[in-house]
């Protein structure tokens, strides 16, 4: 309070301000004016004049007006330091909303504006930038490869704006937690400039992490209206969602360990474990600290991938809990709680969502399901008739197979009302599910499931003259789908080229049915290639088959070399069994890869006008696949799609 060396009007605003402070904080009630105190002339002997440091006192101290003067300017440097982050927090909103602007027009560009026909050639400089910028990987034309450290997987590598957009953001962060403090000498809180430093960071961090926890939870969520708006896949805000939430414990490292480093040389060893440790504040604080900590070291990729289970409990386990620790903490703090708040309104708005898609399509449904080889088909009767289009997907729970669990399913086909869904045996949900169908009689039975859906962005392949489907693998089942949805539109003029590449023929087994039934089909016609990898094809039980059955193995056999290969000629031909005028044709190349750079070259350099190129399957096809896209990117007129084959 100025009661010595300011003129009245702003000795008045301070009483102000204390009046209302006392009584928000205190409940006190301070029923004079600061006038009215000055007429009794009690001002000029409530403070001692000539104070000692360090001496007691039980009245005001009149303080030198020097250090009255550095007081101020440290209490103006701190408010300068909150405000500043509140400032800089608001910048990320801008920053992330530049690349979602961008993304948005060009949505609406593919899905409203553009238009069939036209010149197969692109215009140069759009081409330079899908090239260089949205269409290629990091390097190495590498993407959901998996990056190993010896037989152990670490990762995959995102693409380059998706890298550039994270490590912007990362480089923000750096700049922003030591920019624009107002340091100075003679800071009666801090002994030198170097503790300015530390003590400005530490607040900083702790902001940090308070303004960016909604952004963490908004990325990670499933019904993201920025999905539908700018077309960005849920990989894409994965990558977000780490992004942000490695930088949040970072922040949290920051905010406690300068936090606990400026008090211990402030107040001492003994008063900083005597008092400091036992505060409802810092309790609550350390435990936020502890729980952020072991959803980030469980959230590693390898853990993550090999124990998803596990991953999966730790993580909503920790979400839910570190809410109230953080909220406790910044309450008793005297902080802001509203990114709290606003945090709990974007995690209970999306699990609300969520069960209102499975209310939706009921929970009460039965799937009829079956074992044939390492896949597992799930025949669903949907009560609601809402169809979906290639590029979007459900997520599936199995209620006696973990049923907090769900995992991301395309739909392979739909007949009559019915909704086929495919899941190859991996660990966890898809293999117990395997297992248990395996052991029943006639490896079939009916099982309990709900769906939650639909989920992606339609992609918009009916603006494309000429459409190349790849497949590897199981990665058929989305191909499939987006055969016969194109076949049934009967786009005239539009041609449709289909790559499967599987390792053994034995795959045809199962696949067989929808040959037939895609064939039986009217519409478009479909050139489909088949490549068979294995040199000899004999008829076995897939099931029996170890070498089948082996993850690492069926990656192995599909792996494509980006920069090699050779041309394939046809080995066998299965006429053309299509009735309707124009015929499908099947083509089988057995102990063969096809050359992927080869296939989209070629397809684009004759194509008429525009070409998509869609892919789904293992890491090394879909990466093979990008790659070609690319290099061509800048000439033609080529758009590329990619189903993610593993979302772990």
């Amino acid at each position: 309070m100025c009661v010595q060396y300011c003129d009245p009007s702003v000795q008045g605003q301070s009483w102000d301000y204390w009046t209302r402070l006392c009584s928000i904080q205190g409940g006190a009630s301070l029923d004079k004016s600061y006038s009215e105190y000055l007429a009794e002339g009690m001002v000029s002997y409530i403070c001692e004049q000539n104070y000692t440091d360090g001496a007691n006192t039980s009245v005001p101290v009149l303080q030198n007006k020097t250090d009255l003067l550095l007081d101020i300017h440290a209490e103006n440097a701190s408010d300068r330091n909150f405000y500043l982050s509140q400032y800089f927090g608001n910048i990320y909103l801008v920053y992330w909303g530049i690349f979602l602007i961008i993304s948005f027009i060009r949505n609406i560009h593919v899905r409203f504006i553009k238009k069939r026909g036209g010149s197969n050639r692109v215009n140069k400089l759009w081409g330079l930038i899908k090239r260089y910028f949205i269409v290629s990987s990091l390097f190495n034309g590498r993407h959901l490869t998996k990056i190993k450290l010896g037989s152990i997987a670490i990762g995959v590598m995102p693409l380059r704006w998706q890298t550039i957009m994270a490590w912007g953001f990362c480089s923000l962060s750096v700049i922003f937690l030591f920019s624009g403090n107002d340091y100075f000498v003679g800071d009666p809180y801090f002994k030198n400039v170097n503790r300015q430093h530390v003590g400005y960071a530490d607040s900083r961090g702790g902001y940090f992490a308070n303004i960016i926890l909604p952004q963490i939870y908004f990325f990670g969520s499933r019904n993201n209206i920025l999905m539908v708006l700018c077309n960005w896949s849920f990989d894409t805000f994965n990558i977000l969602h780490r992004w942000t939430g490695r930088w949040f414990i970072i922040y949290v490292a920051i905010h406690g360990w300068l936090l606990s480093m400026v008090t211990l040389r402030n107040a001492g060893h003994a008063d900083y474990i005597s008092y400091y440790w036992h505060t409802p504040e810092i309790d609550y604080g350390i435990g936020a600290a502890f729980v952020t900590g072991f959803m980030i070291l469980s959230g590693i990729y390898s853990f993550r991938h090999y124990f998803y289970e596990i991953f999966l409990w730790f993580h909503i386990a920790g979400s839910i809990t570190i809410l109230p620790l953080i909220y406790y903490h910044i309450q008793w703090g005297g902080g802001d709680v509203h990114y709290i708040w606003a945090t709990i309104a974007l995690w209970g708005f999306d699990r609300v969502v969520r069960v209102c898609r499975i209310l939706y399509f009921g929970v009460s449904m039965k799937a009829d399901a079956k074992v044939v080889g390492d896949a597992t088909y799930l025949e669903v009767n949907l009560s609601r008739k809402y169809k979906p289009q290639p590029g979007q997907y459900a997520f599936l729970y199995v209620m006696r197979h973990n049923f907090w669990e769900s995992h991301p399913f395309s739909v392979m086909a739909e007949r009559d009302g019915k909704y086929i869904f495919v899941a190859k045996r991996h660990h966890g949900m898809t293999g117990k599910l395997h297992s248990r169908i395996s052991n029943a009689s006639e490896k079939s039975d009916k099982v309990s499931v709900w769906i939650e859906g639909w989920y992606g962005q339609p992609y918009p392949l009916d603006k494309y003259d000429t459409i190349l489907l790849v497949a590897g693998g199981i990665g058929i089942t989305a191909m499939w789908f987006a055969c016969s949805t194109l076949k049934a539109k009967n786009i005239s003029g539009q041609r449709i080229i289909l790559y499967w590449v599987v390792r053994s023929g034995e795959s045809l087994k199962w696949a067989e049915e929808e040959l037939k039934e895609l064939s039986r089909m009217g519409g478009s016609a479909i050139d489909i290639n088949i490549y068979v990898t294995s040199q000899n094809y004999t008829v076995k039980d897939i099931s029996a088959d170890p070498d089948l059955n082996s993850d690492q193995d069926a990656e192995n056999s599909l792996n494509f070399d980006i920069e090699e290969g050779k041309s394939k000629d046809v080995l066998d031909t299965i006429g053309q069994v299509n009735e309707s005028k124009e015929k499908d044709k099947i083509s089988i190349y057995y102990g063969e890869k096809p050359h992927i750079q080869h296939v989209i070259h070629d397809t684009a350099s004759n194509a008429p006008s525009s070409v998509a190129v869609f892919a789904c399957g293992p890491g090394s096809l879909a990466d093979a696949c990008r790659h070609a896209v690319t290099e061509v990117s800048d000439t033609y007129n080529i758009d590329y799609y990619e189903d993610s084959f593993s979302w772990a």
